[in-house]
């Protein structure tokens, strides 16, 4: 069950993560980040097991600054409930997201970079 989770979850990482590129590009071009993601030049599938916040100003209140963009899961979750993946401008913010280290994809990706 971890592992399909973690397979889920990923899905959700590589979500924001294509958002974030975009997001850089679009800022690169307008001088300011997109107040929606319509606005980016990338097709926008909303992932399968998760619900997708809109889009909101970040740490400094404005879009000309930074953003930040969080999706919650839904559905059954393997016990895991209907944790939160949140993404800024600066990338994955792991203190304001509520998923569990077993199947954050990131901590997996570290710990098979760096085993123990």
């Amino acid at each position: 069950m971890t592992n399909a989770e973690r397979a889920k979850a990923a899905e959700a990482f590589q979500f924001l993560s294509a958002i974030q590129s975009s997001q850089e590009r679009f800022r690169s071009l307008n001088g300011f980040y997109a107040a929606d993601v319509s606005e980016l030049d990338i097709p926008y599938t909303e992932p399968k097991h998760f619900a997708v916040s809109a889009l909101q100003t970040g740490a400094t209140s404005d879009f000309e600054t930074s953003w930040s963009l969080k999706l919650t899961r839904t559905g059954s979750a393997s016990g895991y409930g209907a944790y939160t993946v949140l993404y800024t401008n600066r990338g994955y913010d792991a203190r304001r997201s509520t998923i569990a280290a077993e199947i954050d994809p990131t901590i997996h990706y570290q710990r098979y970079r760096n085993p123990d």
